[in-house]
């Protein structure tokens, strides 16, 4: 017999996304990760704006190699559940698609469509699951 997936043993909430147990301080480390992703994102959008490639690609690199939860506290790793993880790595492949996209010169509107792929993961990773209050 197998071990169970948090998928099939956490009920899902009211609104229908899945609810993740963890810890108060696991809790903090995910927060954390998704403050430095939104805070890149913004740094890269204000970069972008100032048609300052070589900063987008500099944010973009340090965003891509950036730990996600799971690497950051080990422990998190057995509770999120595999389609979450899978997004996440799907947000640190984008950073890196856009470090290479943009190694040379390139209209702003290729960055702008690279960080909406990024921004998708984690839209979706939003709409599918919700962290439990400790």
């Amino acid at each position: 017999m197998g071990c169970t997936s948090p998928q099939e043993t956490t009920p899902p909430v009211e609104d229908g996304r899945q609810l993740v147990q963890v810890s108060g301080a696991q809790r903090a480390v995910v927060k954390q990760v998704m403050r430095q992703n939104l805070e890149t994102l913004n740094a890269v959008l204000e970069a972008s704006g100032r048609q300052d490639l070589a900063q987008v690609r500099a944010l973009a690199a340090a965003a891509a190699a950036a730990p996600g939860p799971g690497r950051v506290d080990p422990t998190l790793r057995p509770l999120l559940p595999d389609a979450w993880r899978a997004m996440g790595k799907d947000v640190h492949r984008g950073w890196g698609e856009l470090a290479k996209l943009t190694s040379q010169p390139v209209p702003v509107h290729v960055v702008t469509a690279q960080v909406a792929q990024v921004t998708a993961a984690c839209v979706a990773c939003h709409k599918q699951y919700v962290i439990a209050l400790p």
